[in-house]
């Protein structure tokens, strides 16, 4: 089910240093102190809104499996037009099963 699938997106440089580090963090990340994921459904408006200006980025799908312990919904800040709850997590490491 798609609606069950979490997802990280990232610029070609992030995922250039995710692959260095083991760790997928971006300064947004670092910035509000927590990993920004999309749903399935949300992927579409995390593209339009952040990545729009990319000619290629990196579409990670997180193992669900191995992080929903960690994972929480929250809703986004400020909350504008996008009403439902994102998955965050507080790190997420590349041996999660990406």
């Amino acid at each position: 089910n798609l609606n069950n699938q979490i997802y990280k997106v990232l610029t070609l440089d992030e995922w250039e240093s995710a692959q260095n580090s083991g760790v997928i963090i971006t300064e947004l990340d670092k910035k509000d102190g927590f990993i920004h994921l999309s749903t399935a459904t949300q992927l579409n408006a995390t593209l339009s809104l952040y990545f729009s200006k990319e000619e290629s980025v990196v579409l990670l799908q997180i193992d669900h499996a191995k992080t929903q312990d960690q994972l929480r919904f929250e809703a986004p800040i400020p909350p504008g037009n996008r009403t439902s709850s994102f998955p965050q997590i507080l790190i997420l490491f590349l041996r999660y099963g990406i």
